[in-house]
């Protein structure tokens, strides 16, 4: 015997539609609500599912659709609707969306790989930006441990007159070193900060759009008539933020090398290893220390507390 449809008006009908449809109540609490039988209530959804209203779709939808689901693939039902500012029902544009072939699957997230070459390489504008920083080498660095006999500990003995300690300063982009000096005893001040600088713009020109990146520390800013007058732009990192510059990484790998190789003999004897490490230096290196120190730039946008690594 064929079921028998209770008959409803056309409000009621939009009712229930808007009640399952848009609200997403079961369809037997709504037929308890409106006091409708459940098959009425299951004609009702299912013929507004089969048939809805007809609006055709364009091509100018279509191009619309596709653009704004190759912009963003994760996009739902609802934002698309928001985006294109459209006046029809979620179901309507589910139908559109099947009749371009388009279903939503299950993602599967791709990791990426540190070793691809988008990765390694950062595009070129990432060429023309500049870390600029300096780091003190003390002759009397060694090894944290040493091999001993147990019960007793390893003190190695230093000696007191062995030639003078350096600060090493360099500029390096994504790519490459493109300077570095050892400067002996004094360390580096506003002067001899200044001259590497404009030994920079002998290197790279004054035709390049360049940015020079460094600490914020006073002696880096303590001439702005200087900086006026400087062809780069210069930009300085937020105080104590050492893990937005990626000179921390580059200078603990050479000081790491220094200790590696035994005790210091001497001024030259440290030179010498400080430049062997600079040119062992390889482009995925320093892409890697960079591309680590990006991984903060956002939280810190977001004013989020960095916590140690």
């Amino acid at each position: 015997m064929p079921k028998s449809y209770q008959h409803v008006s056309e409000d009621l009908r939009r009712l229930v539609i808007k009640m399952v449809i848009e609200e997403r109540k079961s369809q037997k609490e709504v037929s308890n609500t409106l006091k409708i039988k459940i098959p009425t209530v299951y004609w009702i959804v299912k013929t507004y599912r089969d048939k809805g209203t007809v609006i055709a779709l364009t091509d100018d939808m279509k191009q619309r659709l596709m653009e704004t689901i190759n912009d963003d693939s994760t996009i739902c039902i609802d934002g698309i609707i928001e985006k294109l500012h459209l006046s029809v029902h979620t179901f309507t544009v589910w139908r559109w969306l099947q009749k371009i072939n388009y279903t939503w699957k299950l993602t599967r997230p791709i990791q990426l790989k540190r070793k691809d070459p988008d990765t390694v390489n950062p595009p070129q504008r990432y060429s023309n930006t500049i870390y600029l920083d300096e780091c003190p080498f003390n002759l009397h660095t060694i090894q944290s441990h040493a091999w001993g006999k147990k019960g007793k500990t390893t003190n190695p003995v230093l000696s007191k007159d062995i030639g003078q300690n350096i600060t090493m300063i360099l500029a390096i982009n994504c790519r490459n070193i493109i300077s570095s000096e050892a400067i002996v005893s004094t360390g580096v001040n506003s002067v001899i900060f200044k001259e590497f600088l404009n030994k920079l713009v002998t290197i790279l020109g004054r035709e390049g759009q360049y940015t020079i990146v460094m600490d914020n520390v006073r002696f880096h800013h303590s001439d702005p008539d200087f900086y006026d007058s400087y062809p780069y732009q210069i930009k300085l990192l937020p105080r104590y933020s050492p893990f937005l510059n990626p000179y921390e990484e580059w200078f603990s790998q050479i000081k790491s090398i220094v200790r590696r190789d035994g005790a210091v003999q001497g001024t030259n004897d440290l030179i010498s290893r400080m430049t062997e490490e600079c040119g062992r230096v390889t482009q995925e290196s320093l892409a890697n220390y960079i591309n680590h120190c990006e991984q903060f730039f956002q939280p810190c946008l977001n004013e989020e507390d960095i916590g140690r690594e």
